[in-house]
């Protein structure tokens, strides 16, 4: 069973004495008030603690039930606080028979539910319905960019929002869980609609796809981020870690997935660690060993990784940062790169190099400028000979001059007035 506690307002009943006597009891010298780093004599707090919700574990056995009331009880007593039972749950298995239930309930005399629905503003339980326990994640970014204030910004405004704002939300929850693909399209589509609309709900034409606006700005996107990518990458970094805790590659699971079916063999060699699969004194593979262990297709991917030449411990290493460590940034980098690298591409560098891309966003101009020029660049301006080809029923003539195409070079090179200030600016 778990036990969510709350306590009646904290903030007033904290006792001060006893938190010094539990400070000082932890080795803490006085005065242990530290500000900037420098110790500085006690004072009185006007805002109290700040306090967070906390989980007990316990067995659903009576016995344990009665020690966890007798735990809180001593702990109100000594602390001051009170624990408010109103806001108290009880979480337990749905396998628990009924009579021990009751008893557990009328011991605790606490209310109960099958499961917390969050605990620090995320789902305490993850079941079968992902999509629907993590929607709330997509309305948080919906209820940001439904606002009158937001559908009012420029486009470069609404690029900063996103940027600032509406990618930001999410990142908690990426942080700590996997999302369901589905919601990652929605938050994605919410996203784009607002940029190119002002509006999360409205369609307009979407002049270029969500990849190409997750691309880089130097390689003609605009940096929006890939949400499934950025996901997995902070998924990674959780791996990494717990990669950094494992000891032995057998015992903890290291390599099960090579292993599946075949673990007694490994176990009969007595192997630990990755070491013992080179040939004694050498810095060889054995391959005997390796193929007798692993199945084929894993056996060829280990034997086809170089050795070095001077025995020394194994480590991990990431190739793609300079000190060898994960990051975040970096594994978001190297998976949207895996995922470029497989698209069939007309792509930005074919319609101009990334120096080209870096002298524009460089430039010394008014933002707005900038991204005019950098539409007029991917072919994205809303000129009407492009608004006929997406389907919008208008005529292609230019309003003004009704010589010619209304196109992107005749309405910023080729008009009469267009002309005249490419002269006066000397910019030719």
């Amino acid at each position: 069973m778990a036990l969510k506690l709350d306590m009646s307002k904290a903030y007033d009943r904290v006792e001060w004495s006893f938190l010094q006597s539990v400070m000082t009891q932890m080795g803490f010298p006085l005065p242990w008030v530290m500000l900037n780093g420098n110790p500085q004599m006690p004072f009185d707090p006007g805002r109290g603690l700040r306090q967070d919700d906390n989980v007990i574990f316990a067995k659903a056995t009576l016995e344990e039930a009665n020690c966890v009331k007798h735990v809180l009880a001593s702990y109100e007593k000594v602390s001051g606080q009170v624990i408010n039972l109103d806001k108290l749950m009880l979480s337990y298995s749905l396998n628990l028979p009924s009579p021990r239930f009751d008893e557990l309930k009328r011991i605790l005399n606490i209310k109960t539910v099958e499961s917390y629905d969050k605990y620090l503003g995320l789902p305490a339980i993850i079941g079968k319905l992902k999509t629907q326990i993590f929607n709330f994640v997509k309305e948080n970014v919906w209820k940001k960019l439904r606002g009158r204030k937001e559908s009012s910004l420029s486009r470069m405004g609404r690029e900063v929002m996103v940027k600032v704002v509406a990618q930001a939300i999410p990142s908690y929850a990426i942080s700590c869980f996997m999302l369901p693909g589905g919601i990652c399209a929605n938050i994605e589509r919410m996203i784009s609609k607002f940029y190119w609309s002002g509006d999360a709900s409205r369609w307009s034409i979407h002049w270029l796809k969500w990849d190409t606006l997750c691309r880089s700005k130097f390689d003609g996107g605009v940096d929006f981020r890939d949400f499934k990518a950025f996901n997995t990458a902070m998924q990674r970094r959780v791996a990494v870690l717990a990669l950094l805790a494992r000891v032995s590659f057998l015992q903890d699971g290291f390599l099960r997935m090579g292993l599946a079916g075949r673990e007694d063999l490994a176990q009969s060699a007595n192997l630990t660690v990755v070491s013992q699969l080179f040939l004694p004194s050498a810095q060889v593979w054995n391959k005997d060993l390796v193929e007798m262990i692993f199945w084929p297709p894993v056996a060829k991917l280990i034997l086809q990784i170089p050795l070095a030449l001077t025995a020394r411990d194994d480590e991990l290493f990431w190739p793609h940062t300079i000190d060898g460590l994960y990051s975040t940034k970096s594994g978001y980098g190297f998976i949207r790169q895996q995922k470029l690298s497989r698209m069939v591409s007309s792509y930005a560098a074919h319609i101009a190099p990334i120096k080209f891309w870096k002298s524009l966003w460089h430039v010394q101009a008014l933002p707005p400028c900038k991204e005019v020029s950098w539409r007029a660049v991917r072919g994205i301006l809303s000129v009407r000979k492009l608004l006929q080809i997406r389907g919008i029923d208008v005529e292609d003539g230019c309003p003004l001059c009704h010589s010619t195409l209304e196109t992107i070079d005749h309405v910023l090179l080729l008009y009469p007035v267009s002309a005249r200030w490419w002269v006066v600016g000397a910019i030719r």
